[in-house]
């Protein structure tokens, strides 16, 4: 229930009244917020170092953290202590950054920063050979099950959902009352009968109606039919060399 503390009316008031744009990545895809997962690793990186060397871990965490803050960025080409507050943080590294390159620092870092996310977006796709995804709004989809997947299982949930909503990769569908956001990598087309249910209910959306799934998706009162399994079950023998072996 602690994801739901950010989607309230009052994170809402909160983010309006200190004028920042609250943006929500796509559940159970941690490749849309990379850029703090990899800083994340660092910061472990961090502590574990510190335990390892007997030292107070929250003092090397800060002293990281400040002198992060005040190196110049690789993707931004300046400090981001000098992007947020206008001056340098004082610091025990050496100041390497000129009052001149802080003059032109903001008049260029968010043409550098566009830059720099377009090369490593198109060296991201180009590595994982992204497609185009051909799911549209309406189209029937099948989704992708969380988790591991036993082997008698499909991967798949066997009730198709409706495409109701399409923004880039992020994709939400709908079956009855319940919805479901993930990546568009997460479905495929569902090309089989048309579905028990009617989906001709309006098909606006409330962000607040819009939940992830749990290990057991499918709507109250539409309970998911058991699958039988398929295969006999193995024979189960001991091995050889406990032939002799004698309980006592």
């Amino acid at each position: 229930m602690a994801h739901h503390a950010f989607n309230g009316a009052e994170f809402n008031q909160f983010a309006n009244y200190l004028g920042f744009n609250h943006r929500r990545v796509t559940p159970r895809w941690p490749q849309a917020n990379g850029e703090v997962e990899i800083f994340m690793r660092t910061l472990k990186k961090v502590y574990r170092c510190a335990i390892a060397e007997h030292k107070c871990w929250k003092q090397e965490v800060y002293r990281f953290l400040r002198n992060y803050r005040a190196t110049p960025h690789s993707t931004t080409g300046g400090p981001p202590a000098t992007l947020l507050f206008g001056r340098p943080l004082r610091a025990h590294l050496p100041d390497v950054v000129s009052p001149q390159i802080q003059h032109d620092l903001h008049s260029s870092v968010r043409n550098r920063d566009e830059a720099k996310k377009q090369h490593m977006k198109a060296y991201d796709d180009g590595r994982g050979k992204t497609q185009t995804s051909r799911i549209a709004v309406g189209d029937m989809v099948l989704v992708r099950r969380d988790g591991m997947v036993p082997k008698h299982q499909s991967p798949y949930l066997a009730q198709p959902y409706k495409v109701v909503r399409k923004r880039g990769s992020r994709i939400t569908v709908r079956c009855a009352n319940h919805y479901i956001t993930r990546n568009c990598s997460r479905f495929k087309l569902y090309g089989g009968p048309a579905p028990p249910f009617s989906h001709d209910d309006d098909d606006d959306i409330e962000p607040c109606n819009i939940q992830d799934a749990q290990n057991d998706p499918m709507p109250a009162g539409n309970p998911q039919p058991a699958v039988p399994r398929r295969n006999p079950p193995r024979e189960r023998r001991p091995p050889l060399r406990f032939r002799d072996f004698v309980p006592n």
